[in-house]
């Protein structure tokens, strides 16, 4: 849905929607460089209509007061508990510390440093709030205004600025629910957008979406920066009604008619995506890529929708400068085929931003991060170098070659492109791998590199050298932890504790030494913790999960997953068992798993409930079958198959005459039931002096070349093999308890 309707447009704009400054003023204030870090608008509504307000001087909230124009404007101080902090109309605190005063000093280091009007609103910036990130063009202390007139997209409600409130963590609160006593519409919800300003470059926000009720949308999305005399141009994020498992997408933009066109007018219905997790119980990552032939649609750093001109009515495309906006608001009658009929049952619906950025793609100068979190340009003499300090940072690059570094705190780094260096340096860092030769350095602490831009990512992190990842040549030092693209990925550890995370694609990790975490995620993905004690997570998909030394944690997950067996020793496996258990190779817990594959020794596997496939491989093997219908294929060696005592089907299959010797050596099949189970010989070469396989024949209980017989001995089937055409048994199984086999009991 367009955010709003062409009437609600020109009642915006004659609300009067003004930068700081007096009424009438599109001039902002000065502010002063300690002021700078400012973040959101908290709003304190007077009744008098027109007020003057003036910058901070020297880190004071200050203002001048004459009869007919100004009001002071105290510094604000925090609620306890959380919530805002607001003025009443008599311009006393809502917690009554003090009156009003002409000038008043900044509580525990904030400082309100410039104001915003509209209509009778006054809205006044404070620091320490909303983790605001801009990136490329001049930060003031001015970043987000509150809306407070009456929604034209809906004829029920308003928006509130008691609806936007800063909650106990420094993020912010928007909520929807009925309006106050004395509102024009019964509803009020929250709007803020931001004053700052891109028309290509990506837009970012961290959101917690409500737990929404049907007829309430929660939007996240780009709207054009000039109300009346830019062409409309929109890019949304929107949750719509109670599903908050799925996302709507959509792009608006005007012709040269000035008609108004959208992507879901062209598709023909509206863009949902399945998001595969629920919005409303955890923060993500929503971003639009905007260029002038395109736009992309992340979330949480997957592509979720890339759309261009072909995509638009009448092949449309254009762009414009766009602000940031976030607004929690209910449909009116005529809007219930989109998102519902809205039916307030008296709890309001609450959802959450922890920040934004915005990052024009113009941009290239240094960006330096203050102690809150806030990315502001300074001026250096090197532009291709981006400098954290002592916080939390979040530090982006461009195209070109840049030097990142983000020092002490738990950084986050993405060169952004180009043959870039990026260093971590303390603290525990997020770096995140571009498209081109760089040097990526976590320093100390726990570091991850993401390849999330990706299709998929090799990397070896015992090589200290320049490898070819797939996403570049790239140099990596100091990083414990991999998290890889969409495709397969393949990580191998080193000897400290790695953790990786694998996409959807079918990934290849190897621990190596350390305490490992592997994380296939989904996909078919081959897990292998090297020594150490290990956990395995094979997620979506049919896995692959490797006994290594040490005590591990392995589970399949969904899909039917294999634990595998390498090397000489052999190994000890019960799937019933949920619980540790010494597998030879240390004590496991294997849940999740459905199939046991050994490796040269001698295995003792037991299945469970499910079909579960037991292989032996080399060695004297010992499988048996659970209450599932089970395939057994023992391999080389002398091994001993039980079928399960329930009535499913259970296959026992050889692949070659190797796979049993003859007399003594044979392999024996127990609990053999004729006319259930059957033997699989279909893999074996019936006639090796012909060039291709051909199948061997059934001959009963009469010796025959190139077929299988058996006889009756002590009770139990001997079953003879002939591939060689000599009438004599090239291989042999022992089929305990059974004296009549057919034809039936066997695939050939």
């Amino acid at each position: 849905m367009p955010r709003h309707s062409p009437a609600a447009i020109g009642r915006r704009s004659s609300q009067g929607l003004r930068r700081a400054g007096c009424i009438g003023s599109s001039e902002a204030p000065k502010l002063s460089q300690a002021s700078r870090n400012a973040r959101f608008f908290v709003p304190a509504r007077w009744q008098e209509n027109a007020y003057k307000p003036v910058a901070d001087r020297s880190g004071m909230a200050f203002a001048a007061h004459t009869s007919s124009l100004c009001r002071v404007f105290p510094t604000l101080r925090p609620i306890a508990g959380g919530g805002d902090a607001k003025l009443q109309p008599s311009g006393e605190w809502r917690q009554r510390p003090r009156p009003e005063t002409t000038q008043s000093s900044p509580p525990s280091g904030r400082q309100a440093s410039a104001c915003q009007v509209e209509g009778n609103t006054v809205a006044i910036v404070y620091d320490s709030q909303i983790r605001t990130y801009v990136s490329g063009q001049t930060s003031t202390a001015d970043s987000w205004l509150v809306s407070t007139w009456a929604a034209g997209q809906t004829g029920n409600m308003n928006w509130s600025s008691d609806n936007v409130n800063r909650a106990a963590d420094g993020s912010v609160n928007l909520t929807l629910g009925a309006a106050p006593a004395g509102s024009t519409r019964p509803y009020s919800g929250g709007e803020i957008q931001s004053n700052e300003v891109a028309t290509t470059g990506t837009w970012t926000w961290v959101a917690q979406a409500p737990k929404m009720q049907d007829g309430a949308v929660f939007g996240l999305f780009t709207y054009k920066a000039n109300y009346q005399t830019q062409p409309w141009v929109e890019f949304d994020f929107e949750f719509v009604g109670k599903d908050t498992t799925k996302v709507q997408l959509n792009i608006h933009m005007e012709n040269a008619s000035g008609q108004h066109i959208s992507l879901d007018q062209a598709i023909g219905r509206p863009v949902i995506v399945d998001l595969g997790f629920d919005a409303s119980q955890g923060k993500h990552t929503y971003e639009v890529s905007v260029t002038t032939s395109g736009a992309t649609f992340y979330v949480d750093g997957n592509v979720v929708g890339e759309y261009g001109p072909q995509n638009m009515p009448g092949g449309v495309w254009q762009i414009g400068p766009q602000k940031s906006f976030v607004d929690l608001w209910s449909v009116s009658p005529g809007q219930e085929s989109w998102a519902g009929s809205w039916n307030y049952n008296g709890t309001p619906i609450v959802g959450n931003l922890d920040g934004f950025d915005i990052r024009p793609n113009e941009y290239g100068s240094e960006y330096v991060a203050s102690d809150t979190g806030i990315v502001t340009p300074a001026p250096v003499a090197d532009p291709s170098l981006l400098t954290g300090d002592g916080g939390d940072n979040f530090l982006t690059g461009t195209i070109a070659n840049e030097t990142l570094n983000g020092n002490s705190g738990n950084d986050t780094l993405d060169g952004g492109g180009g043959h870039d260096r990026v260093y971590g340096g303390e603290g525990n860092d997020m770096l995140f791998a571009s498209l081109g030769d760089s040097i990526l350095d976590g320093g100390n602490g726990t570091d991850w590199l993401s390849f999330a831009g990706a299709t998929g990512a090799s990397v070896d992190l015992r090589v200290l050298t320049a490898q070819t990842t797939g996403y570049g040549v790239n140099t990596i030092t100091n990083i414990e932890n991999l998290s890889g693209g969409a495709g397969a990925n393949s990580f191998v550890g080193n000897d400290f504790a790695n953790h990786f995370v694998g996409q959807a694609g079918d990934d290849r990790f190897k621990g190596n030494g350390g305490v490992d975490t592997l994380d296939g995620g989904a996909g078919n993905d081959q897990l292998d913790g090297g020594t150490g004690n290990d956990v395995l997570l094979g997620g979506d998909g049919d896995d692959s999960l490797a006994v290594s030394t040490g005590n591990d944690v392995m589970s399949g997950g969904t899909g039917n997953d294999t634990v595998i067996v390498t090397g000489t020793a052999g190994a000890t496996i019960d799937l019933r068992t949920a619980s540790g258990q010494y597998t030879g190779y240390g004590t496991d817990t294997i849940t999740g798993v459905e199939n046991l594959t050994g490796g040269s020794g001698n295995d003792r596997f037991t299945g469970d409930s499910s079909s579960n496939i037991l292989t032996g491989n080399g060695g004297n093997d010992t499988l048996s079958g659970g209450t599932g219908a089970d395939t057994f294929i023992g391999g080389a060696g002398k091994d001993m198959l039980y079928g399960g005592l329930d009535d499913n089907a259970d296959s026992f299959v050889f692949l070659g005459p190797a796979d049993s010797s003859t007399g003594k050596s044979r392999d024996m099949i127990f609990n053999f039931r004729s006319g259930t189970d059957v033997i699989d010989l279909h893999q074996i070469d019936g006639n090796t002096l012909l060039a291709d396989d051909q199948s061997l024949a059934f001959s009963g209980t009469k010796p025959a070349s190139f077929a299988i017989w058996y006889q009756v001995v002590k009770g139990d089937a001997v079953v003879s093999v002939d591939v060689d055409g000599n009438g004599r048994a090239d291989m042999q199984i022992h089929v305990q308890g059974v004296t009549l086999l057919t034809a039936g009991d066997f695939i050939l």
